[in-house]
């Protein structure tokens, strides 16, 4: 029998309609999104008409911590074509040292070392240069600190290859934790799992403390888990594997290079990040894999940010805000920053 609640197949595709108001949603089929029912029919053409018009330096939080987990960009934070499959999504690129992001310091996002916490983002590598340490993200106390806190991750070599050459300290992605103690690391785990320049990779860590003692960081790429370090005390057998950012310390978390107390703009990431999630909680290991597939899945069934805000991150950015200066088109070759090409009006 035919369903006639639903529309989906009764416009013809060569038909464009708009639809300008519907009561109570009848006509629809509860089964699938309207959007990719409209998709499903192969429509010549389909406008949403819901394209922001707002042009911002601001990033928008929507995790729990609410417009204090909000991120300012600086002057020349562009935008790319987003990681998420079939989203027709933005995301945001960084491409010197003067373009970074920072959220202001909050307890929320530095919980004490006797709790666990997941991290979560998107990179799009758009360089293979090791030598100096690429910094995607920075939540480190540095700078005049007798005493580091915090964490921070790297971008490292694409592949074995780079074995041998200035700065190689590794495969893959970079988490480092620092443990109150000078400039000594702790927890610091490498992925080993290459990647490649022009293309978008999940990484995702959790901490794990059992206790500050015995603790644990995995690296999770693309979906599956790819190294864990296990801290067991250090040297004394005492010593915590990390320590978080106190309050007080204005410890910024910064997206693109170096915080404010880490040298603001040192270490500069040449590349895109999308999708950043904070949580104090330890995502699954199913939970990652989802949040993966989903955004490598154009047919997905729930929207790729239902399922992050689904497991209640402190911070959300969905990094796909439009900066103010529309007129810019992002270069993502060699010479960066100097190879941007400006639009007409």
């Amino acid at each position: 029998m035919e369903n006639r609640n639903c529309i989906s197949h009764l416009i013809p595709a060569t038909v464009v309609t708009a639809i300008l108001a519907l009561s109570s949603g009848a006509g629809f089929c509860a089964s699938a999104p309207y959007a990719a029912m409209v998709e499903g029919d192969g429509a010549l053409a389909y406008y949403r008409f819901s394209d922001s018009l707002l042009r911002t330096n601001i990033n928008f939080n929507s995790g729990s911590l609410g417009a204090a987990g909000n991120a300012t960009n600086t002057f020349r934070v562009r935008n790319i074509s987003g990681a998420l499959a079939g989203s027709g999504d933005r995301a945001q690129f960084f491409d010197t040292g003067t373009s970074y992001a920072m959220i202001p310091y909050a307890g929320e996002m530095n919980p004490d070392n006797t709790k666990p916490f997941t991290v979560e983002a998107w990179f799009y590598p758009a360089s293979d240069q090791i030598n100096g340490g690429q910094c995607p993200m920075n939540n480190r106390l540095a700078g005049s600190a007798p005493d580091r806190t915090g964490w921070v991750f790297f971008q490292r070599a694409p592949d074995e290859s780079y074995t041998g050459k200035g700065g190689f300290e590794g495969v893959g992605w970079n988490c480092r934790m620092y443990r109150a103690s000078g400039g000594s690391s702790g927890l610091d785990v490498v992925s080993g799992v290459p990647y490649e320049v022009g293309k978008w990779t999940h990484v995702v860590v959790v901490y794990d403390p059992i206790q500050v003692t015995n603790s644990s960081l995995t690296i999770y790429i693309n979906g599956i888990a790819a190294n864990t370090n296990v801290w067991t005390g250090g040297a004394s057998g005492e010593d915590p594997g990390y320590v978080a950012n106190a309050a007080g310390t204005d410890v910024a978390l910064s997206f693109g290079a170096y915080n404010n107390t880490s040298g603001a703009g040192g270490n500069p990431y040449f590349g895109g990040i999308d999708e950043f999630a904070l949580y104090a909680a330890k995502l699954t290991p199913d939970q990652i894999l989802a949040h993966y597939q989903s955004g490598t899945n154009a047919n997905r069934t729930t929207p790729y940010d239902e399922l992050v805000k689904s497991a209640n991150p402190v911070t959300y950015l969905r990094l796909n805000e439009l900066p103010p200066e529309p007129n810019k088109a992002s270069n993502m070759g060699d010479i960066r920053a100097s190879g941007m090409a400006t639009n007409t009006a």
